[in-house]
């Protein structure tokens, strides 16, 4: 997959912005007026996508956000709990899980510059389980002057810290077969000591952007698009190239040997008939993986004064 350096440039806008106080007003009506911190507890739904090295769009293999295949997203959703100061800061602990997945053959029928990628034939998805803390920051609220209210569609900007675990399985005579364990590209083995056994387990840094709007003094609505920085290229267990099929033999049992040959290359027939070339690339090791995510988010809201 492609990088991308997840920084935003709104973070210029919030270090250039003064921060202002702000006092006490009334909410919507004479109930309930704000206050300074307040807390909110709450679920998420929406769609997850990846970008690796499996899978695309068709034609020629672009850039981030242009290579997305859309038909790819899974449904995703979450759980979370955090705290707001003044709609300048907020800070939230967050569960999330979903599933995400690619595969070559999307490329069936494509363009001559895809057919590399759909002879490759492979294809995975993985469970993601995934706790995060954020920390959100409202671009708006901390310009704006003094004696104005709160919008009640307010942006924001969101920065954190993850730590998610993921599972690859590609499908296989009818059936999802774990991969990591079969070392598909020679990780672990002797014969190659710059490859690693990858954890499954692992920290990510997460960036995105959201509107958050206030429903009423009690509930409020996301709308938020969250970017995964991580530090593996095998969320999708691609990432180099072939190996010989006959190491497999020094590391497994016979059935398991076979196996891990069969799923580690599972090229078809090149265009001329001859077969397959051991030179070829599996993966590209020089970009990692990412998964992101869209979600809406309900909450409900608790700190807000009666009267």
């Amino acid at each position: 997959m492609q990088k991308i350096t997840p920084y935003f440039i709104a973070f210029i806008i919030v270090v250039c912005c003064r921060s202002t106080a702000v006092g006490q007003y009334y909410f919507y009506n004479d109930d309930y007026y704000e206050t300074s911190l307040t807390w909110q507890a709450g679920v998420s739904a929406g769609g997850m996508n990846c970008l690796t090295d499996l899978g695309g769009k068709r034609g020629t293999q672009r850039k981030f956000i242009n290579d997305i295949n859309w038909n790819s997203t899974r449904p995703c959703g979450g759980l979370y709990a955090g705290a707001n100061y003044k709609d300048l800061v907020g800070a939230r602990l967050e569960l999330a899980f979903g599933q995400v997945k690619a595969s070559d053959d999307i490329l069936k029928d494509g363009k001559t510059e895809d057919y590399g990628r759909y002879r490759r034939n492979l294809n995975f998805r993985s469970e993601i389980r995934e706790v995060s803390l954020s920390v959100e920051l409202y671009p708006y609220s901390i310009c704006k002057s003094y004696n104005r209210a709160q919008p009640r569609i307010n942006p924001y900007i969101l920065v954190g810290i993850g730590y998610f675990g993921f599972r690859p399985e590609t499908f296989y005579n009818n059936t999802w077969v774990n991969v990591s364990s079969l070392h598909l590209e020679g990780q672990g083995f002797d014969e190659y000591p710059d490859r690693k056994t990858y954890r499954l387990s692992q920290f990510n840094m997460t960036a995105g952007i959201g509107f958050k709007f206030d429903a009423s003094p009690v509930l409020n609505f996301h709308f938020e698009i969250t970017y995964r920085k991580l530090w593996t290229d095998y969320l999708d267990d691609v990432s180099r190239d072939y190996i010989d099929p006959d190491l497999f033999k020094q590391y497994f049992s016979s059935p398991q040997a076979k196996l891990a040959a069969r799923l580690a290359d599972r090229r078809l027939t090149n265009i001329t008939g001859t077969g397959n070339d051991p030179r070829e690339i599996r993966g590209n090791e020089n970009n990692n993986d990412t998964y992101f995510s869209a979600t809406i988010k309900i909450a409900i809201i608790m700190g807000r004064q009666k009267r």
